[in-house]
């Protein structure tokens, strides 16, 4: 997990002979600090260091050993810079103590203050002899000088991102980190070394003081505007939970699997019921006998795997290793990803975004700040990309690892020891503004037999265009779960895929399914029904995306209902959400209908052979009256609608569009709506909320002109100051594809 290598220059708690005692009693207390400091009780050392300061508050020595134990072992460094500028200040020879240029150094870069920080490196570097140690620190402290530099330009060019701290009821006084969240986003995991953990306190040699065990927890999430909301964690299973150290380090996608770290090595346990099952070791593939290895990531697909490891023949530290699943189902060797990603310091904490194309992870080296900093690199062209600092303020000049994303790319959640914290480290979620990432999940089950009852199979996903097998992926086998036979796919849309469900006594069944093109995060339900005679199938394919972004193209796709087991999704939560809806048009439908849309894409051509099509029963207009309350109060960005270029004069193909909505507002006689528009930044202020008023009031128009009351449209104009995405990117650049979606119509309709 956390390591560090902290540096313990020339003993800094001893008695230097300069040093007069004005009286014995300060001799004493001295004796009395320094021997806390041996035992590791340092609010002790605190207690007696600030007495002695009392009587003598410039003597050097004294401010010294106080500032030098605040930064070795507190959670606040900051607080040591007071007590080592008096040492500078009141030192008896300019050569004495030269180490305190260095913890100063540190206190300065972890406070932000960097052209303080390079001064007092390179005073400590003017003090270094030309001895192998002394070379080996001066080529530390060069890295230290040139991590400030970054710093400097990282935080002058601050990234447009929101950064809280977890709060209480995931952190404590003491060392909380390495959260992973479940891909339903209803759950997070986390280590921690609080109070209360099992195994005995000891002293730990990285953080200089007695320390818990490390134990794992758990807490309910719910998320909503891009922000988590944490209720209070509590311990996880006693089955992952030992009387030893034992951390979190990933989950599956299908959150069947949960990736631990304990002795040395990387541990995994597998969901049963609604419990986790033993720990068990990883194959030594993965784990060594006298190395190391902290961290996992594994591919949505799991059909990669990514970990940390001190093994021979690295880079330097810990590096990042890959293997991949071979056709017969074996893992291939390790194979280290080279200089690209790994460099002489420590890499850790990776993680892989859902759409496979972005590596995440942190690294004491490339770009750094200072400590362990997150970086990002793309996966192009059969190599990674080199890694980019994924910038200020989400990271710091303090360590910054564990960081892990929803697969919005708009959301997460990393590890910090930086200085607003409630402990040593924090758990903190971040907000992000920025582009999403095109991917396309699916969720579904597997159902077998007339009884349509859950079923664990094995389900291989090809790219039909390619040949590449792009997942190996389960339903839940466990008979006791609610998720029995559920399981997660997830896909880049626009590609044509072929799904092989293996499940024992049935035939394996092939089908071709099509996931239409999308630019930002969306989510899919489907089920694949298993006949009892191994011939028939069943595969149902809707939207359940609940941002209903564009909730016209939404109906015109592929939303489909099933009566026979409407019921059995009634009880599942997980698509509670979803599942009002289809009740509703289940009412409408005849007892003996069986409305099916089948998900592949040559059956959407064809007359569906197991039902009647759902565009048969309804058109999409009805369908549309039938989804307002379930559209209430969502704020829906209307696509196609386009004015001449400063005016506010709708162009034809806008219409098209209008006329859909017009006849929406037709079919839903009570419902009322409220156009919003928006500009870019280009141009007047004044100017673009004129305009954007003009324009919400031209589509307003629009839905009069054909017979709709004005009493029930309403019409604001916003101009520049409600973006959604940034005008300009961190360089200062223009952002063209962030004002095309600034350049918006909205509607939010009300019952």
């Amino acid at each position: 997990m956390i390591t560090h290598q902290r540096i313990l220059l020339l003993l800094p708690f001893v008695l230097l002979t300069q040093l007069l005692f004005a009286q014995t009693s300060e001799k004493e207390l001295l004796e009395s600090a320094q021997e806390m400091m041996a035992y590791g009780d340092f609010a002790s050392a605190e207690i007696y260091y600030n007495k002695l300061l009392q009587k003598a508050p410039d003597n050097p020595v004294y401010n010294f050993e106080m500032g030098a134990m605040l930064f070795l072992t507190g959670d606040r460094k900051s607080r040591a810079i007071p007590y080592l500028e008096k040492a500078r200040d009141f030192r008896v020879d300019e050569n004495s103590t030269p180490d305190m240029y260095y913890y100063l150094g540190q206190c300065y870069q972890i406070a932000g203050r960097y052209d303080e920080a390079i001064e007092a490196y390179n005073s400590f570097k003017n003090n270094l002899k030309s001895t192998k140690k002394g070379l080996s620190l001066q080529q530390e402290v060069n890295r230290r000088i040139e991590s400030c530099n970054h710093a400097k330009i990282f935080s002058k060019s601050a990234v447009r991102a929101t950064i809280t701290n977890a709060g209480e009821n995931i952190n404590s006084p003491e060392l909380d980190y390495g959260a992973v969240l479940s891909s339903d986003q209803t759950m997070m995991y986390f280590t921690s070394r609080r109070t209360g953990n099992f195994g005995e306190k000891a002293f730990d040699e990285t953080y200089q003081r007695m320390l818990n065990n490390e134990d794992i927890y758990q807490a309910s999430i719910s998320v909503g505007n891009g922000m988590i909301t944490f209720d209070k964690a509590k311990k996880a299973s006693t089955h992952i939970n030992t009387t030893d150290h034992d951390a979190v380090i990933g989950i599956s996608k299908d959150n069947l699997k949960l990736f631990l770290y304990r002795d040395n090595d990387l541990w995994y346990s597998q969901k049963a019921g609604r419990d986790w099952g033993e720990q068990k070791r990883l194959s030594q593939k993965f784990n060594t006998k006298k190395g190391q290895e902290t961290s996992i990531a594994i591919s949505p697909g799991q059909d990669h795997i990514f970990i940390v490891s001190n093994r021979k023949g690295g880079y330097g530290g810990k590096d990042i290793y890959e293997s991949v699943l071979q056709a017969d189902g074996s893992w291939s060797p390790l194979i280290n990803l080279g200089p690209t990603i790994n460099t002489s310091y420590d890499e850790e904490s990776p993680y892989l975004s859902d759409d496979g194309k972005t590596l995440f992870f942190s690294s004491k080296g490339h770009s750094s700040m200072g400590g362990f900093d997150i970086f990002a690199s793309s996966y192009e062209k059969g190599d990674w990309t080199a890694p980019k600092n994924i910038g200020y303020p989400i990271n710091s000049s303090s360590d910054d690892v564990f960081f892990t994303v929803d697969p919005t790319g708009h959301m997460g959640v990393f590890t910090s020891d930086r200085e607003d914290g409630l402990g040593s480290f924090d758990i903190y979620q971040v907000k992000m503004e920025k582009e999403d990432i095109p991917v396309t999940e699916v969720r579904g089950i597997v159902l077998a037999g007339a009884a349509k009852s859950p079923i664990g199979a094995k389900i291989t996903v090809t790219n039909t265009s390619t040949g590449v097998v792009v997942g190996y992926y389960s339903s839940n086998e466990d008979t006791a779960s609610s998720d029995h036979g559920k399981y997660l796919l997830v896909l880049s849309p626009g590609e044509e895929y072929n799904l092989l469900v293996e499940a024992e006594g049935y035939k394996p069944y092939n089908q071709d399914i099509f996931v239409p093109a999308e630019f930002e995060y969306h989510q899919m339900y489907q089920e694949i029904h298993l006949g009892e005679d191994n011939s028939t199938m069943y595969n149902a394919l809707f939207d359940i995306d609940t941002q209903y972004d564009n909730a016209y193209s939404y109906i015109e796709k592929q939303l489909t209902v099933d009566p026979e087991y409407a019921e059995y999704l009634k009880k599942d939560n997980m698509y509670s959400a979803y599942i009002n809806t289809l009740i509703k048009i289940d009412k409408i439908l005849s007892e003996d209908a069986k409305v099916v849309n089948d998900g592949s894409k040559p059956a959407a051509d064809k007359s569906t052979e197991n039902g009647i099509g759902l565009s048969d029963f309804f058109t999409p207009d009805e369908l549309l009256a039938v989804m307002a309350d379930s559209l209430a109060d969502q704020v829906i960005i209307l696509p196609n609608i386009e004015f001449d270029y400063n005016r506010a004069t709708l162009q034809e193909p806008s219409k098209i569009e209008l006329n859909k909505l017009y006849t929406f507002m037709k079919n839903s006689p009570k419902t009322k709506i409220e156009f919003r528009a928006h500009t870019d930044d280009q141009g007047d202020d004044d100017f673009n909320l004129r305009l954007s008023q003009s324009r919400a009031n031209a589509v307003k128009d629009y839905l009069v002109s054909k017979g709709i009351d004005a009493g029930r449209i309403n019409a604001v104009g916003y101009g520049e100051y409600k973006p959604i995405a940034p005008n300009i990117l961190p360089d200062g650049s223009d952002n063209p594809k962030g004002r095309q979606k600034n350049r918006r119509i909205e509607v939010k309709i009300t019952l």
